[in-house]
């Protein structure tokens, strides 16, 4: 299970009740900025930011449910986590998210445009894990908060 750079991998159809547990939540949340916002925090205060070679192996694992409970995420297996979120919770759709991608330093990274009703809305959750805040997104020497 690796979260692709380039493409949006397929969301599964049924999901981990771990992962389950938290659409729930989002679902019975009525504003898609709040969706937003929860969506962040949840993945933002799970997980920690990877850099490119850290942690390799853990990308490879047999399934979602083991990713889950990896500690330290890349940007794609976030951005990937954040997808199923948004979708499942049923306020957003796979056609409101696209892939965008930036360098810092030297390594690529990605984050996710999220349409709202006010235009396209960055969402960095992997810089999140490094104080950014939700709207902003890492990129050159700007990957801290």
């Amino acid at each position: 299970m690796l979260a692709h750079f380039f493409y949006k991998i397929p969301l599964p159809k049924t999901l981990p009740n771990e992962i389950e547990k938290e659409v729930r939540i989002l679902k019975r949340i009525k504003k898609k900025d709040l969706v937003l916002q929860k969506a962040y925090q949840i993945l933002i205060t799970k997980f920690q930011g990877a850099f490119s070679f850290e942690n390799l192996q853990d990308h490879f694992t047999k399934g979602l449910k083991s990713l889950w409970h990896v500690k330290r995420q890349h940007c794609t297996a976030m951005n990937y986590f954040l997808r199923i979120l948004l979708v499942k919770s049923g306020h957003f759709r796979e056609k409101d998210i696209r892939l965008k991608y930036s360098f810092f330093i030297i390594s690529p990274h990605q984050y996710l445009d999220i349409k709202t009703k006010n235009g396209w809305f960055n969402m960095d959750p992997w810089t999140g894990t490094k104080g950014l805040k939700l709207g902003d997104h890492g990129y050159g020497l700007h990957w801290r908060g």
